[in-house]
């Protein structure tokens, strides 16, 4: 599994098709994005996406951290974002 492409707002990753894959974004201040959708499941194409709300936080770097599961095996990635510059 590996993490693509990540913004503040949108991420996604490459996960075997049908993987349930959960993610968490922690924000440059240290809280938790609210509004992201889990689980999301990996399609044929083996990408699965979250868009979710941007709330107020510091100027900085975030991250994101992709965990997912399939045939009871899993996986975590994680990448960053800045937030303002």
């Amino acid at each position: 599994m590996i993490a693509a492409s990540t913004d503040y707002g949108f991420l996604s990753a490459y996960a075997p098709p049908g993987a349930s894959c959960t993610a968490q974004v922690t924000l440059p201040n240290g809280d938790t994005a609210r509004g992201v959708r889990n689980p999301q499941v990996a399609g044929q194409d083996a990408v699965v996406q979250w868009v979710y709300p941007q709330p107020p936080t510091d100027e900085g770097t975030g991250r994101n951290t992709v965990t997912c599961k399939l045939n009871g095996l899993s996986g975590t990635a994680s990448s960053t974002f800045e937030v303002g510059s």
